[in-house]
């Protein structure tokens, strides 16, 4: 049975246009997948880059192009993330000591231990100790760290003794010793002796394999 003429070309205008809709969502869908596997493929950014990123200080050109990699790139755009967390955590930190002088605290001293960044077991690596000299007294470090193990990951181990002529808190921070970049911060309160474990999934990097420096400042307890 022949349709009438103006239902067939009502049929035949909805069909075409169906079909245009399916040939540009192709199209789309191929352009997405070709510009995934371009970015996939291309270098990624530097840590450098990404630091600068997270804290909006690249150029809108620069900036514009990263965003799109962190599209395709789940591991930088983690990165950026966990960037973002350590200075709002340490944003909070310095919220809430409003006496703290933020010179002095950038100011601090970092320390690399020796064999940093040489892949290694714990056993091969005797514990080390520093002692940092501050204006408020000092702070003895005991550090040692070891890779991955089975289960168990790679970690850092601190142990600490503080001799503060005030009650302070100290914070501990993990940096790259190279770009100075933030790897990891967290507060140790205010006891004045302790020992911590820092794990490869909190730090955001191998210890055991990679390069790091530590620091401590200190805060007025509010």
């Amino acid at each position: 049975m022949l349709l009438p003429q103006k239902q067939a070309f009502a049929l035949l205008y909805n069909m075409t246009n169906k079909l245009i809709a399916a040939l540009r969502q192709d199209i789309v869908s191929e352009k997405f997948r070709r510009m995934q596997r371009n970015f996939r493929a291309a270098p990624h950014p530097t840590d450098e880059n990404l630091y600068h990123y997270a804290l909006g200080w690249l150029p809108e050109g620069e900036a514009a192009y990263i965003r799109q990699h962190l599209l395709f790139c789940e591991r930088c755009a983690a990165e950026v993330t966990r960037i973002i967390g350590i200075e709002q955590r340490l944003a909070q930190q310095i919220a809430a000591a409003p006496a703290l002088d933020l010179t002095d605290a950038m100011a601090t001293e970092f320390w690399e231990p020796q064999w940093v960044g040489q892949l290694a077991t714990a056993a091969d690596i005797p514990a080390q100790e520093h002692t940092f000299f501050l204006d408020d007294g000092q702070i003895t470090l005991l550090c040692r760290w070891g890779q991955e193990r089975g289960s168990e990951p790679a970690f850092i181990w601190i142990n600490w003794e503080s001799r503060l002529n005030t009650e302070q808190a100290i914070t501990i921070r993990f940096i790259h010793p190279e770009t100075q970049i933030s790897r990891y911060a967290t507060s140790l309160g205010s006891h004045p002796t302790g020992e911590a474990t820092f794990v490869s999934r909190e730090l955001g990097f191998d210890p055991s394999s990679e390069r790091w420096a530590v620091g401590v400042t200190l805060h007025p307890i509010v």
